[in-house]
């Protein structure tokens, strides 16, 4: 069949199909293995034009970072100064003061404050004393969130609960620390 069909068909014709499958091959072969090349070779060369355009400056770099450190010094100096601001507003009597208006307001009753030794550190003094608070669980609880969520800069440093005199009611202890910037510092 295929000697019948060379025979059937002039050379030229012939010579055109070898060249039309030739050209097939040579474009699966281009898109297999050159395409991908080519589209990396394109996108190298588009990167190389963004770099020459805007060249990298080492010491331009170095100055801008140096300027946002020093930008983050001042923020924190300026949050450490206001902290301390606060800090030194806050008065051991009005917080105490707040704590019973704070029990009042979750409906619970302040059985008992005492204070405890004053810690010192190096930068602050820790002013410590203790909570006796009696109500229901649920009121407790708002309590506590209460002193957590509050501008007062204290932070509870013990906490029991135990039954109280009813089936509703529960005791708490919390001993909190006040803190206040040394004069000096």
């Amino acid at each position: 069949m295929l000697d019948e069909l060379s025979k059937s068909l002039s050379p030229r014709l012939i010579f055109l199909l070898l060249t039309v499958v030739a050209l097939l091959i040579l474009s699966s072969g281009y898109s297999g293995l050159f395409k991908q090349p080519v589209k990396d070779y394109r996108q190298l060369k588009i990167q190389y034009e963004n770099l020459k355009q805007h060249p990298y400056d080492p010491n331009a770099v170095t100055v801008e970072i140096n300027e946002l450190k020093q930008g983050i010094l001042e923020l924190n100096q300026n949050l450490t100064e206001k902290g301390r601001e606060i800090l030194k507003g806050t008065k051991a009597i009005k917080v105490i003061a707040d704590l019973g208006s704070y029990a009042k307001k979750n409906n619970l009753q302040l059985l008992d404050v005492s204070p405890a030794e004053l810690i010192t550190g190096k930068h602050y003094t820790e002013m410590p004393f203790r909570l006796e608070l009696t109500g229901e669980y649920s009121h407790l609880y708002k309590y506590v969130y209460t002193l957590e969520h509050s501008n007062i800069p204290l932070f509870i440093k013990n906490f029991t609960l135990s039954p109280g005199d009813t089936a509703e009611n529960r005791n708490m202890r919390l001993t909190l620390s006040l803190i206040q910037p040394l004069e000096d510092s």
